[in-house]
């Protein structure tokens, strides 16, 4: 007797964007650029930056000098555990950069369901059938000046 194997493996691969507003949040700002910022590795010495006492990479750039928005299309290339900084290195005309650097931190978690009608757990089970869920959640920092917002922009999920 032949049995099937089915591996059913969704991947969702979503992207960061960056809206530039006023202090009231109702007016789209044009001209900033942020970079984003990942612990410096071994060798990278250029465009460094240092954020409570470690040294910190360029990773990417964001620029929003000729729109109100600047996207990273695919987060893939983050890893879970490594510490991200977003840092505003060009704010618009009349405008103040973000004194702080902006804390950017990708987590995923595991969940393992045995079969059948098993309790969930993110310990992975030694054997039998289970159902395997992965997510990836990316946070950025908490701070008056964050707001996040659903796809279009304009509705705050703080």
């Amino acid at each position: 007797m032949n049995s099937t194997n089915h591996h059913v493996i969704n991947v969702y691969v979503k992207g960061l964007q960056i809206t530039k507003k006023d202090q009231s949040f109702s007016t789209k700002l044009t001209g900033a650029e942020f970079k984003l910022y990942r612990t410096a590795r071994t060798g990278e010495t250029q465009g460094l930056k240092e954020i409570d006492g470690t040294n910190y990479f360029p990773f990417a750039t964001l620029d929003m000098t000729s729109s109100s928005v600047a996207t990273i299309d695919s987060v893939a290339a983050l890893k879970a555990g490594e510490q991200y900084y977003l840092v505003e290195t060009k704010a618009p005309a009349g405008y103040l950069m973000l004194a702080e650097p902006i804390p950017v931190n990708l987590t995923f978690t595991n969940t393992y369901t045995p079969k059948p009608n098993g309790t969930a757990t993110s310990d992975k089970p030694a054997s039998g059938p289970y159902d395997w869920q992965q997510s990836a959640t990316l946070t950025l920092g908490t701070s008056n000046w964050v707001r996040r917002t659903d796809a279009t922009g304009e509705n705050d999920l703080t």
